[in-house]
């Protein structure tokens, strides 16, 4: 017979740093990430990178309609396995989850998404996640501190950017807890942030969309710079638009507002 917990204890012990994989054993702090989830018993869930499952079985101890695992180290195969078994409403997909197309993902389902992410993938994923923000229910992820805290940052900081322009534009975003290092195995050498993500209903095309990150990428690659000289190249009236929207041409990216950058970028579909 499996033995699920011997698993664990081999498996934590052998830790693929290129996967990013920080385990966390602590039940208090998996019921605590576990609760942040909104009306779970309605909700099929989605939940990448289970690890050793420990934070899955917080998840189905709240009942939801359906919980689905995507994990792509093919080493935890038999413990998905014995949790598929053990969870009649528990499924696995053996697949990366930058592969995903998230618009799409389950036939285009509402769905609510669970992760402590990777954190070499995390920025990447949230961009992603942006994209295809009307297909969640909700989010709830964990970041590096760093992370959640560009994702939360408001302008005129140094850490505002193209990051939180995404995020604050498609999500109501609120940082729940922080976590150390000393609740993961391995260690992390860094703090962590467990971020809730509420759909917004924005009016914001893919095509409009897509441009808004150009520009978000000009103008955050070169953020010492005035947002006319660094949003020159994909914007050469760009002087012209910022007049037009009441911004000085001196501003530095820092300086515009979400809805500022969406008004902005709006110029470059017409």
């Amino acid at each position: 017979m499996f033995d699920i917990d011997q698993f664990r204890r081999e498996t934590s012990r052998d830790a693929k740093k290129t996967l990013g994989q920080n385990f966390i054993l602590d039940p208090r702090v998996l019921e605590r990430i576990a609760s942040v989830v909104k009306d779970p018993e309605d909700q099929v869930i989605v939940e990448i990178g289970p690890g050793l499952g420990t934070l899955t079985e917080a998840l189905l101890a709240r009942h939801p309609k359906k919980l689905i695992a995507i994990e792509m180290d093919e080493r935890l195969v038999p413990l998905l396995e014995a949790l598929k078994s053990k969870y009649s409403n528990f499924d696995y997909v053996l697949q990366d989850a930058l592969t995903i197309d998230w618009a799409t993902f389950l036939d285009g389902q509402q769905i609510t998404l669970v992760s402590n992410l990777p954190y070499n993938i995390s920025t990447e994923l949230t961009v992603r996640f942006a994209y295809a923000h009307d297909r969640f229910n909700q989010l709830v992820l964990m970041f590096q501190k760093e992370v959640g805290d560009r994702i939360k940052s408001s302008i005129s900081t140094k850490d505002y950017g193209r990051l939180s322009v995404l995020s604050q534009l498609m999500f109501d975003v609120k940082s729940r807890f922080h976590l150390p290092p000393s609740v993961f195995t391995p260690p992390p050498k860094v703090m962590s942030s467990v971020l809730s993500f509420m759909p917004r209903t924005v009016d914001v095309s893919s095509k409009h969309l897509a441009a808004l990150q150009e520009l978000l990428l000009h103008a955050f690659n070169h953020r010492r710079k005035q947002i006319q000289s660094s949003c020159k190249t994909v914007m050469p009236d760009i002087a012209e638009r910022l007049s037009e929207l009441g911004i000085k041409p001196t501003a530095r990216p820092e300086e515009l507002t979400v809805d500022q950058f969406v008004k902005l970028s709006s110029f470059l579909i017409q």
